[in-house]
């Protein structure tokens, strides 16, 4: 353990020390106060946006502070090692700190990822391939570290209990609430006695006194012949939850497929959390469990269609266990209890389990869901759902989110997205994946707040109002009426008739009263101060500038103050030519300003607001509008998104190389095949459209004729759809591009490759064996069929996407040692296998194109692929379509040359 001579992070503890150590209770019980606020939290500490993705974010109880990772080189000072880097952002104070430094405070010479921070936000931990951050890292592996945030000390977890280095790589660590202990998952086969498969496993870490336990240990006598990842730890560490697909963990474990399992510390027990209310086994996988502060409520993923009753949507979805009464539920629901329309998952679950958020695409959790984008929402176990991944204005994202994490109480939530329109203050243009927070940290602003307004109302209108009023009253009623009243009436009444008296009297003495005595005496001194009340304009507070991008939303609250005055009424003219609006003045003299700009430029707002006196108050808003660049879909089948692949996630920097957005098309040589785009301008800029084949390049409006597609001003967003077609002559991997421009110099570009397949099939395809499952009428033939099958798929997803070559080392020594040649289903799978990677096991081979660089499409459509087969609940088109994907992949080898032709 290094430890330097200072804090390493002194001005972020002291707002974590005010905030949390001064209050514990705030750390589960911190309400926010404004709850819809989106904020862009991956900037610098002078608001500066990252020049590079930022992703999977993690957050403490009290959502004060926001853990990331991240490749950008702009978040802080002297960042120049080019790699992936852990960042701490304080929502509070708006600072943002690299955590992934050495205790010597030496930037990382290797990558970092999967970081997550404890409860008490003190500590941090993460994987790294970094050799300098501890001394005597020499491993050459991925490890884990842990940094105390108070001292700045770095510490590696990944050891074994006698301080040995892992001979294998280590990764994805989580942390109990104080940061006591760290369960991680690792491949290493001499951390603990008996773990020696090299199959990755759940360890866990006691920070207090160096102790090691092993998790995922199997049933007594039996050897692990599954993976496990994916683990969740309760806030004292007592219980981890964690996903295998081992069938060695538990009794009764038949099926061989991945379950949710949980592990006692004190007993070192496992029991299996993915089961039907009565015990039964879950038809299909399960996967992502996360856990609650005491351990009692298990959320996890699963493609199980019986563990709760009326599951017919053919979709993965969110469920809830409760370990105390076994109760188990479906999360994934909208309000009215309507199952979800499309698949869901990475789901995180607050200190008591009331709140769950989640990812999903389904479009009927909620109203008004249209952007067709996967989105981020939360379920309250009372029973509501609301979405999280909109601006602060309840606007849609234009774009995916990922990796939902959600503090104590649910109030607060941070996700990556990779749309450009949550940020409503700063300008979103770095053109990457951002990190976001929703709600607002808790803060001592909320508390100053209310003290300054009330004291400010109750002084300005008690003064001036009890002043006057009174006066005017009082005056003219007591010490006039009274007096004349009382001394004539007595008199005249017990003389003379009542009837002339009460005539006189009334009648004389009321008339003088107000007009000689109040109105000279009471309105003079009063009058000499009302009138420059009156007309004193209303102060307005309003923000001087703003900046956002066209077709994006300016949504902002400003204030007046006018102590003299009880109604106004108010105006905004926003500067883009559409002259003055009503403006809505609130109760506690504030207003909302909500605009839509349609074109990039400057704009000036002013707004009015006028007393009942006619004294008008005014001020300007600056607005500067910056051009935004088109949008672009394309409807291709399967949308294959590469799973998160941190460490090695740098293949994306500064290139453009086909398919890099992980989507694929198929087609047939010397057919046609067209390609629908849909073009969203958010503005009313024209448009223009490229298209590239590879070998050819079509071109729309390229200066030589009228623009194809105007935009009727005034109309946004310009909505284009447009048709291109092409016919391949020859079976391949095609490259195809297509630009749209605006006419403001916006572009964008969509990248995707076409696997281009002949009219024949081969014989050795991924795609034949998947046929042969299909078509297989021998249960025990099928039944092994399926399980090697698994095997590879759990081999190609190892570490869930995180792609290593210690897993490839163990299916060859499975497919060269262990292996029984005369299984027919083995051998067979052996052949696709050799035939998808053209005769090698080297899994570099298999995922770096001829640059050297990742090659993540190949290695997604396998994925995907079996994915379909193993889940055992695909529909006959996708297994017809997953057929296709093999069978194109596997039509030339990765040297070129052409495979061998199948005929039955």
């Amino acid at each position: 353990m290094s430890t330097p001579n200072k804090l390493r992070f002194p001005r972020l503890l002291s707002a974590v020390l005010i905030v949390l150590l001064a209050s514990p209770a705030l750390l589960v019980q911190a309400t926010l106060a404004h709850p819809s606020e989106t904020e862009r939290v991956s900037i610098s500490s002078t608001g500066i946006e990252g020049d590079h993705l930022s992703q999977t974010p993690s957050i403490n109880a009290n959502g004060q502070l926001i853990v990331f990772a991240s490749e950008a080189t702009n978040l802080v000072d002297g960042d120049i090692n080019d790699v992936q880097d852990i960042f701490l952002h304080d929502w509070l104070i708006g600072t943002t700190a690299r955590v992934s430094l050495s205790g010597q405070g030496q930037e990382a010479d290797g990558a970092s990822a999967w970081p997550e921070i404890s409860a008490d936000g003190l500590s941090v931990v993460f994987a790294s391939t970094a050799t300098n951050l501890v001394d005597g890292d020499t491993n050459e592996v991925e490890d884990v570290f842990v940094v105390d945030l108070q001292s700045g000390a770095v510490e590696r977890v990944s050891r074994s209990a006698s301080g040995g280095q892992a001979n294998a790589a280590s990764s994805h660590p989580v942390i109990s609430g104080d940061g006591r202990f760290i369960a991680f998952v690792s491949a290493a086969i001499n951390l603990f006695p008996g773990a020696t498969t090299g199959r990755e496993e759940i360890y866990l870490y006691d920070r207090d006194d160096g102790s090691l336990r092993w998790v995922s240990k199997p049933l007594t006598g039996s050897v692990n012949d599954g993976l496990s990842g994916e683990p969740a730890i309760s806030a004292d560490g007592n219980w981890v939850a964690f996903s295998s697909n081992s069938a060695q963990l538990v009794s009764g474990d038949n099926l061989g497929l991945r379950d949710i399992f949980l592990w006692n510390r004190a007993s070192s027990t496992i029991e299996r959390i993915s089961v039907t209310q009565t015990g039964g086994e879950a038809d299909s996988l399960s996967y992502v469990p996360a856990i609650s502060a005491d351990g009692r409520f298990i959320v996890f993923r699963s493609h199980a269609s019986n563990l709760v009753a009326g599951d017919t949507n053919l979709s993965g979805d969110i469920f809830l266990r409760d370990t105390l009464n076994g109760a188990l539920q479906r999360v994934n629901l909208s309000t009215t209890g309507e199952q979800a329309g499309g698949p869901s998952d990475e789901p995180a679950i607050s200190a008591d389990g009331r709140f769950i958020v989640f990812r999903s695409s389904a479009t009927n959790l909620v109203p008004n869901d249209t952007n067709g984008h996967r989105d981020i929402f939360v379920r309250d176990m009372q029973g509501t759902t609301t979405r999280v991944s909109v601006d602060s204005s309840a606007g849609e994202s234009n774009g995916r989110n990922y990796s939902p994490a959600i503090s104590a109480d649910g109030a607060a939530i941070a996700f990556y997205s990779e749309a450009d329109n949550l940020d409503l203050v700063r300008v979103d243009d770095n053109d990457t994946k951002d990190v976001f927070a929703h709600g607002e940290p808790p803060t001592a602003e909320p508390t100053e707040t209310p003290t300054t307004e009330p004291t400010e109302t109750p002084t300005a209108e008690p003064s001036v109002t009890p002043t006057a009023v009174p006066t005017e009253t009082l005056t003219p009623e007591p010490t006039d009426t009274p007096t004349a009243v009382p001394t004539d009436t007595p008199t005249a009444v017990p003389t003379e008739t009542l009837t002339p008296e009460p005539t006189d009297t009334p009648t004389a003495e009321p008339t003088e009263t107000p007009t000689a005595e109040p109105t000279t005496e009471t309105p003079d001194p009063t009058a000499t101060d009302e009138p420059p009340a009156e007309s004193s304009p209303p102060i307005i507070n309003l923000k001087q500038e703003i900046c956002v991008k066209e077709g994006g939303t300016i949504a902002l609250t400003g204030s007046f103050k006018d102590p003299d005055s009880e109604r106004w009424t108010a105006s905004v003219d926003y500067g883009d030519g559409t002259g003055a609006h009503a403006l809505t003045l609130r109760s506690d003299e504030t207003f909302k300003l909500r605009w839509v700009y349609g074109d990039n430029g400057s704009y000036t707002v002013t707004v009015r607001v006028i007393d009942e006196s006619g004294a008008i108050g005014t001020a300007n808003l600056k607005v500067t509008v910056k051009n935004r660049s088109p949008l672009l879909e394309i409807d291709l089948q399967p949308d294959l998104t590469a799973y998160r692949d941190q460490t090695g996630s740098s293949h994306d920097r500064g290139v453009e190389p086909a398919g890099k957005i992980g989507k694929w098309f198929v087609a047939t040589a010397g057919e046609r095949i067209s390609f629908t785009i849909d073009v969203e301008d958010p503005g009313s800029d024209d448009i223009r459209i490229r298209w590239s084949f590879g070998d050819e390049v079509i071109y729309f409006n390229e200066g030589d004729e009228a623009d194809p597609f105007p935009s009727p001003w005034g109309t946004y967003p310009f909505l284009v759809t447009h048709t291109a077609s092409v016919i391949f002559d020859k079976p391949g991997v095609r490259n195809v591009r297509v630009d749209v421009y605006d006419d403001d110099g916006g572009k964008v570009s969509m990248y995707f490759q076409v696997l281009v397949r002949g009219k024949e099939r081969c014989r050795t395809s991924l795609g034949y064996w998947i046929q042969r499952f299909k078509n297989e009428n021998n249960a025990e033939y099928k039944g092994e069929l399926r399980a090697h099958l698994s095997i590879l798929s759990a081999f190609v997803t190892s570490s869930f996407g995180e792609f290593r070559p210690e897993a490839v080392n163990v299916l060859e020594n499975f497919i060269l040692h262990d292996m029984d040649q005369s299984a027919r289903a083995r051998a067979q799978l052996l052949t696709a296998w050799l035939n998808f990677t053209n005769g090698s096991v080297e899994w570099g081979d298999v995922i770096r194109d001829a640059d050297g660089k990742h090659d993540m499409q190949y290695a997604e459509v396998l994925r995907e692929i079996l994915a379909i087969l193993v889940d055992g609940k695909a529909t006959p088109e996708e297994i017809s379509h997953a057929i296709e994907l093999a069978e194109s992949i596997n039509l030339q080898s990765r040297s070129g040359a052409a495979c061998p032709v199948y005929t039955e």
